[in-house]
């Protein structure tokens, strides 16, 4: 029998609750994940927004089209990078082309706990945040400390 809540924030409460105490949030993480929840939570508490708190992500292949013919997508002329400055000023346009439509790994702090999400960008929709899970703030500082 599939637990219910009675909102999005209850859940996420609970699920905290239980990572804190070493429990399994599996359950938790599923309902919070399915479909629109997270994303209505997002905008309700703004959990995700006004924070510099976020990772752009972007891929080799995103970047330089590797799945892809370049010529698909730019004229020959475009792609005569013959200088340093030159390539870079087309990965940095590049970048900023996919930050419109890209994904970010956002996250948030509370009770030592990391709150993270993936955000992608779904036009005049908004955005639309996904893969909701929890990590121990304490734990990766110190295992980071220790390495």
């Amino acid at each position: 029998m599939e637990q219910t809540y009675s909102s999005t924030a209850e859940a996420i409460e609970e699920a905290i609750d239980n990572f804190l105490k070493g429990n399994p949030v599996d359950s938790y993480l599923s309902w919070i994940n399915y479909e629109d929840r997270l994303t209505n939570w997002a905008y309700e508490t703004e959990a995700f927004f006004h924070s510099d708190d976020y990772v752009f992500l972007a891929t080799e292949e995103d970047i330089f089209l590797t799945q892809d013919n370049l010529l698909d997508y730019y004229d020959i002329e475009q792609l005569k990078l013959e200088r340093s400055q030159e390539i870079l000023d087309f990965i940095y346009n590049r970048l900023e082309k996919l930050h419109e439509e890209g994904m970010a790994a956002h996250f948030c702090l509370r009770d030592g706990i990391f709150l993270t999400s993936i955000c992608t960008q779904c036009g005049q929709a908004g955005f639309e945040f996904s893969k909701f899970n929890l990590y121990n703030y304490w734990e990766r500082l110190n295992s980071a400390a220790l390495r």
